[in-house]
């Protein structure tokens, strides 16, 4: 589904669309998503997947949200931003950070009641 961010159009997934909207709505800016970067890099690159899930990685990485299948949002770690994380981070889902920079990574079934409570 089309849409602008930072000025430039983009596609993002449908499924996707209505927490991008929400967050959007809230004054969130989103820098990249995913409903499922496993089944992607699995189909576009999957000659890195080795390396994007082996061991630990310092800061923002894939590991989590590629092993388990997840949906990520990466955006700007900002005040107005803050409501998301804590909101995945109850549901039991991924939030790391790294400079002005987080990514929450959860099940792609918790997407409606994330949007719930923005």
């Amino acid at each position: 589904m089309p849409r602008t961010v930072l000025g430039a159009p983009v596609t993002v997934d449908a499924e996707m669309a209505p927490l991008l909207d929400a967050l959007a709505a809230a004054g969130v800016v989103t820098v990249g998503s995913c409903v499922n970067l496993s089944e992607a890099t699995a189909r576009l690159w999957p000659a890195k997947l080795p390396a994007l899930t082996a061991g630990v990685q310092p800061a923002v990485n894939y590991r989590r949200t590629l092993v388990e299948g997840l949906a990520f949002v990466r955006l700007l770690d900002t005040e107005a931003a803050a409501p998301f994380p804590s909101a995945v981070e109850r549901l039991g889902g991924e939030v790391l950070r790294s400079g002005p920079l987080a990514q929450v990574a959860f099940p792609r079934w918790q997407m409606s009641a994330l949007v719930a409570q923005l």
